[in-house]
């Protein structure tokens, strides 16, 4: 396996965490991490937070242990005003309606809630065909505010020359890796091409021109978060989340009751997969649904 410095990506999560890190600062309450993954930020979050709800689609590009339920992000199956912070990492590009996406994040937010989002600006397609934007950072601030937010903080992850060198090493790890000698020396190359326009972004950085970018939103309203509390506290109450009892119907907004295999709208119109305690919220379950979805995740760039 490539060790993390001789990857070819290794700018672009470099920077990534770097900005998330700064970002954290803004986390409170309990956390919904859209499109979740592996949890790759739960390292950063979880000290600050009462608890970490990892959400993802099934049908993505790698398997992962570590969802707590499978759902729609564009109907979050959850009740209003329940979560302290939202996360989205790398998923906005993804989505063929991303202002529905941050109409959701707003509804389950408290008030004076957090937005902490990531999403590309310059970027190759991937994960095609599921891949419908890029973004400039007058796109973001604007689906921000359109959805409830204001915008607290922007972060470029570099400028000109670590974009330039980022997608020197994309290009070369896609497409001279052929051979032996090639599949040796490119990380090598990659690794180098990668330091130095991350050493030129540290003398000029042109951040018109970056690869990614980290917004943070504050829910509109009069803050009704509780002040911040000890990570000791905190780690005291974050094995204690009752999932279901936050969660609601996507279909009716009714809440749901669990069996043993499935939750069940209070209503008793809808009904929905409980595979091995997660909840599969994307469909429901009718006579000619027979089928588990596929617990796929998605893979970052």
């Amino acid at each position: 396996m490539t060790p993390d410095y001789l990857k070819h990506n290794w700018l672009h999560k470099k920077l990534l965490l770097r900005d998330l890190s700064k970002a954290s600062k803004y986390a409170n309450g309990l956390l919904l991490d859209i499109g979740c993954g592996h949890k790759p930020y739960l390292e950063i979050f979880s000290p600050l937070v009462s608890g970490y709800v990892g959400l993802d689609h099934s049908d993505t590009q790698s398997n992962s242990a570590v969802v707590d339920l499978y759902a729609d992000v564009l109907k979050l199956p959850f009740q209003g005003e329940v979560f302290g912070t939202v996360l989205c990492s790398q998923v906005l590009e993804h989505l063929p309606e991303p202002w529905h996406a941050l109409a959701e994040a707003n509804r389950v937010l408290q008030p004076g809630g957090h937005l902490i989002l990531s999403a590309p600006h310059i970027w190759n397609v991937h994960e095609a065909p599921d891949d419908y934007y890029r973004f400039t950072r007058y796109g973001l601030e604007y689906l921000l505010k359109m959805n409830g937010f204001e915008v607290v903080e922007l972060m470029a992850q570099g400028g000109y020359f670590a974009t330039a060198s980022q997608r020197f090493s994309y290009y070369l790890h896609n497409h001279h890796r052929r051979n032996f000698i090639s599949r040796r020396t490119t990380p090598f190359i990659c690794a180098l091409v990668q330091r130095v326009g991350l050493a030129l972004d540290n003398i000029r950085t042109f951040e018109d021109e970056t690869q990614n970018y980290v917004i943070v939103g504050r829910k509109l309203g009069k803050d009704t978060l509780p002040a911040s509390r000890s990570g000791h506290d905190k780690e005291e109450n974050r094995d204690s989340i009752d999932l279901v009892s936050i969660m609601s119907c996507p279909a009716c907004g009714g809440s749901l009751v669990s069996t043993e295999n499935t939750l069940e709208c209070a209503q008793g119109n809808h009904s929905y997969h409980l595979v091995e305690g997660i909840p599969r919220m994307e469909t429901e379950i009718t006579a000619r649904a027979t089928e588990t979805p596929n617990p796929q995740r998605r893979v970052e760039p």
